[in-house]
């Protein structure tokens, strides 16, 4: 081919990536599939050797190209049905997620209230059992110091019956060791007067036996009979009028009746004394029936 020569023109730019989805990106390579063909067509029609061929190869050239443009309008047309249905359902997605958005702000505020509750609560909680354990240890220290003196006075109670009850067994052990000497003490006196009642009666038969010795000795001299029976009398009684033996009968053993008056030193103890016969000595001053303890 000579001569001048139109140069196609140069398809459109595709239309950029937005950053969309594939459905999106695949209806702009079509738009650019579309406007190549023009640019085809445009080139054909505007070449020289569109002028040279033949109409029948043009025509059907022609048809193919028209039939090929409106498959292209047809697709174009699905791909804008899609891109708008995808569109709205982008929008109902974004519309959605906007209230999603919404009900989890909402729960987080609802959340920062109900956590902001529970802390106050806490802080209630917390206060109220420091005053109940600030009451407690008041009523507590309250008790201990009214109680401390009762309890002072409670040991001091205790002390006393402890230091009455050790008095009241020193006093029974004392009882009973006075009991004791009083049982061995009227033991004593019953062995002493048995002891007494066997001397009277020995005494009583020494009387008797001498009175009847005297009686038939001294009867032709009355007179001087009865001088040696008095002077015989006042030997045996060393003048005092006791009995025949020179013993007084409250003493045992054997001790003269008195003047002259005998001290413990003169004597040798202890002496059992009679208190219910006497103690012309004093040999007993404690009246416990014996005399001279020390010896």
């Amino acid at each position: 081919m000579s001569g001048n020569t139109t140069p196609p023109p140069a398809p459109p730019e595709p239309f950029p990536d937005s950053g969309g989805d594939d459905l999106t990106r695949s209806s702009t390579r079509q738009f650019g599939v579309f406007g190549l063909s023009i640019a085809v067509v445009a080139s054909m029609l505007g070449g020289v050797g569109f002028a040279r061929m033949g109409s029948s190869e043009m025509s059907r050239q022609l048809d193919e190209a028209e039939a090929g443009e409106q498959r292209t309008i047809d697709q174009l047309a699905d791909v804008t049905s899609d891109l708008g249905e995808t569109r709205d359902e982008r929008d109902t997605a974004e519309s959605e997620a906007a209230e999603l958005a919404t009900l989890l702000e909402q729960s987080e505020d609802e959340m920062l209230e109900l956590e902001a509750s529970l802390e106050e609560s806490s802080e209630a909680v917390a206060t109220a059992e420091e005053r109940a354990d600030s009451a407690e240890e008041t009523a507590l220290a309250a008790m201990e110091k009214e109680f401390a003196p009762r309890e002072d006075a409670l040991e001091e109670q205790a002390t006393a019956l402890a230091a009455f009850d050790a008095e009241l067994d020193e006093r029974d052990g004392r009882q009973d060791e006075r009991k004791a000497e009083q049982d061995a003490r009227e033991q004593e006196l019953e062995n002493w007067e048995g002891e007494l009642d066997e001397r009277a009666e020995d005494l009583a038969a020494e009387e008797a036996s001498a009175r009847s010795s005297s009686g038939s000795s001294g009867g032709g001299s009355s007179g001087g009979g009865s001088t040696s029976n008095s002077n015989d009398d006042n030997s045996d009684s060393g003048g005092s009028g006791s009995s025949g033996s020179g013993c007084h009968p409250a003493y045992d053993p054997c001790i003269p009746p008195s003047p002259p008056d005998l001290d413990c030193g003169d004597v040798n103890g202890p002496i059992r004394v009679d208190q219910s016969i006497g103690d012309p000595h004093r040999f007993d001053a404690d009246g416990d029936g014996v005399g001279c303890e020390g010896g």
